[in-house]
């Protein structure tokens, strides 16, 4: 193979990831610290868009969420306009090679398929799910849509807020990870990210997008740190949210990378129609209301 031949491989956040350290329970996860290579996550953060890059209107709001550049899916900015690095990330995080790895992890929820491959068992991660979905018993790995996304939270420039409590995402998701790339200066408090499980004895709500804070308990936090990933198989009780971030001027930086069952709407996802909400609101919001957060699904 000639050199313009060679494809060269681009590190994943799960390369260094260790088994012996997924938790199953209350839900499978794992958390894998300094996940890239330094060079490679440094090349990451210095190609992240600045917040200027948002139009005034959406950078003005405080602790929104906005996506940036994804795979696929509704985004704030142009797609052609994501920059190099970010798109070989992108690339490597919606592989099949990537999905193998992670129900390598999660293998408790396959059983085996062809060529050495695995199956996902829709109704390990909830029961009914399969039904609920119209999906078939068991789903193969190569048929899970990857998707992966460059987000931010905005500045926090009015009171102390989440950007979002205790919730269990779209029951279309069989898994969700979150990569952080917190930039250099950044000394804002808050913004890590809550793993709940239900309190004893409370009525659980499967699928939950708003869990109520007195029913859920924290049992473990992730530090919104640099070069830090944490991967969640998507159960019916995957549970989580954002802590408090205090008043700031810095963006909270991350990545998201998931993967959809078959049949999932692409519509149904939000992102530059957000940004039109969100210009829409500009306009009346001295005559109504603070509005509320609208929850992106991914």
């Amino acid at each position: 193979m000639s050199d313009a031949e060679t494809i060269t491989r681009i590190p994943t956040v799960l390369d260094n990831a260790d088994k012996a350290r997924l938790v199953l329970e209350p839900f499978p996860h794992i958390v894998v610290e300094n996940a890239l290579p330094e060079d490679v996550y440094q090349k990451l953060s210095a190609a992240f868009p600045p917040l200027a890059d948002l139009s005034p209107d959406l950078a003005r709001t405080s602790n929104k969420r906005f996506n940036l550049y994804a795979s696929w899916g509704p985004t704030e900015l142009p797609k052609d306009q994501t920059p190099a690095a970010w798109r070989d990330f992108l690339a490597a995080h919606t592989s099949t090679e990537f999905v193998r790895k992670i129900f390598d992890l999660f293998s408790s929820v396959t059983e085996p398929g062809e060529a050495g491959g695995r199956r996902i068992r829709p109704d390990s991660l909830g029961a009914g799910l399969a039904a609920m979905l119209k999906l078939p018993e068991t789903v193969g790995e190569e048929d899970i849509i990857a998707r992966a996304t460059v987000a931010i939270n905005t500045p926090v420039t009015a009171a102390p807020t989440s950007v979002r409590g205790p919730h269990v995402d779209s029951l279309w998701k069989a898994y969700v990870g979150l990569f952080y790339v917190r930039a250099p200066g950044d000394d804002s408090t808050g913004g890590d990210l809550s793993l709940y499980r239900w309190k004893t004895g409370a009525k659980q709500d499967p699928w939950t997008k708003k869990a109520d804070d007195a029913l859920v308990e924290e049992f473990a936090t992730v530090r919104y740190a640099p070069n830090t990933y944490v991967l969640m198989l998507n159960t019916h009780d995957s549970l989580h949210g954002v802590t408090v971030r205090q008043p700031t001027d810095h963006v909270r930086r991350f990545a998201v990378t998931s993967g959809w069952f078959p049949g999932v709407d692409e519509g149904s996802l939000l992102g530059r129609r957000r940004g039109i909400v969100e210009r829409m609101k500009a306009l009346v919001r001295p005559m109504i209301a603070k509005p509320t957060v609208a929850e992106y699904q991914d």
